[in-house]
């Protein structure tokens, strides 16, 4: 009887603690579509929230844009960033990472530029509950784009973009 005892006791204080480890959050993935930003028109990306403590956060995103227009008829973009937030639901952003793209023009300057990589770096606001739903996000991303081919910009000089996206975490 005693060990019949001991045992239901035992399984239930399994139970018990694997109740409690649930409830400890995990790491997140989010899908979230951004306009401007990091792959300067528009994006589609996923981020894996690596570490998530109380306060702080660790995200690594990666995400591809696809533009086109009369004088660029072809644009791709892929931005990978790694960013650290703090704050509970509502928290500041601050990050890093580097942008790839590749661009065409046609007519008279017809030019292909491939495999160009620049850094960029971010900063702003993100909404984000810890247990998924409603993925909000906003800032300013800097970029020194002076030496990247295909802008028209002097070397060294910097340009930024704002930028908002909305998605879901799950």
């Amino acid at each position: 009887m005693r060990s019949t005892t001991a045992l239901l006791f035992c399984c239930a204080r399994l139970l018990a603690v694997g109740q409690e480890q649930r409830a400890v959050p995990r790491p997140t993935n989010t899908f979230f579509l951004e306009g401007l930003g990091q792959a300067i028109y528009w994006s589609a990306n996923f981020e894996h929230t690596e570490y998530a403590s109380a306060r702080w956060a660790l995200h690594i995103r990666a995400g591809l844009g696809v533009f086109s227009t009369r004088t660029v008829p072809s644009y791709l973009g892929v931005p990978l960033t790694l960013s650290g937030s703090y704050g509970s639901t509502h928290r500041a952003e601050l990050g890093a990472g580097f942008l790839f793209y590749s661009f065409g023009h046609t007519g008279r300057d017809v030019q292909r530029v491939t495999g160009s990589l620049f850094p960029t770096f971010h900063a702003g606001y993100r909404y984000q509950k810890e247990l998924g739903g409603l993925f909000l996000r906003g800032g300013i991303m800097f970029a020194e784009v002076g030496d990247a081919p295909g802008f028209d910009a002097e070397p060294g000089q910097w340009g930024f973009n704002p930028y908002v996206c909305v998605g879901t975490t799950f």
